[in-house]
């Protein structure tokens, strides 16, 4: 049986090219093939800037024979390329602890970076500092990085989205009505199944365009859907057929 890796490192599909600042890239060493903290088990809590240097450590550990990490490595041609991988590490590690998003597990044995909706954007400092550092990428290490933010937004979004995606706005916004109490009421033409999924009912119809001579399409239904205060979400992440 293959040992548990109980380290992540997360990867954001942000506008702003912040993916790359999540994604461990680096040379090959003769190390095992993961890296098994010695503490599994202890507690979950948030990450401190001391657990730093042990945090990094645990990347390269835990990620040096990994396939994507050889991919972009081995397109990185620039001088000090280890040197700038621990940088890199450390920029990361000290904007997820402001962010209060990275999390540790014995001081830094096992680490896991998260974005969640609504995440303050990162730091001007941070931003300016990492492009420092990836302002050493190579033509094709820069079109491995595209590579993978393309191929892993489209997979995301096909998973997850847009109609997922646009899940987790309208449960915000109906979390937020249920907080004071109200009712939430909208209309829709064509997404009336999406939102009997996040519990509203369809509760009234009308149609626009018959009667229209200069419109030559099928009348237009309009679907008035209504939620009640408190009525929980039913909107799940899986497929629908």
């Amino acid at each position: 049986m293959s040992p548990t890796v109980f380290v992540c490192n997360s990867m954001g599909l942000s506008p702003d090219g912040g993916t790359s600042s999540a994604v461990s890239y680096g040379p090959v060493k003769p190390l095992p093939n993961v890296h098994i903290p010695r503490n599994a088990g202890q507690p979950v809590v948030l990450m401190r800037y001391g657990d730093i240097p042990r945090g990094a450590d645990t990347v390269d550990k835990s990620f040096v024979n990994d396939s994507m990490v050889r991919y972009f490595g081995a397109a990185d041609a620039a001088p000090f390329q280890e040197a700038r991988l621990k940088l890199h590490h450390f920029l990361v590690f000290i904007e997820g602890i402001r962010q209060k998003t990275m999390l540790a597990v014995s001081r830094g044995e096992a680490i896991m970076r998260y974005l969640a909706p609504g995440s303050e954007r990162p730091s001007l400092w941070f931003r300016g500092l990492l492009y420092l550092v990836n302002i050493f990428d190579t033509v094709e290490l820069d079109k491995r990085k595209r590579e993978f933010r393309e191929k892993a937004q489209a997979i995301a979004l096909d998973a997850f989205g847009p109609e997922k995606l646009a899940g987790s706005l309208i449960t915000a916004l109906t979390d937020k009505a249920d907080a004071e109490g109200r009712d939430v009421w909208l209309i829709t033409v064509e997404a009336r199944s999406f939102y009997e999924s996040l519990s509203f009912s369809e509760v009234r119809t009308c149609t626009i365009g018959d009667g229209n001579p200069q419109w030559d399409g099928e009348p237009i239904k309009l679907h008035l859907m209504h939620r009640a205060a408190g009525k929980s979400n039913t909107f799940t992440t899986e497929q629908r057929p």
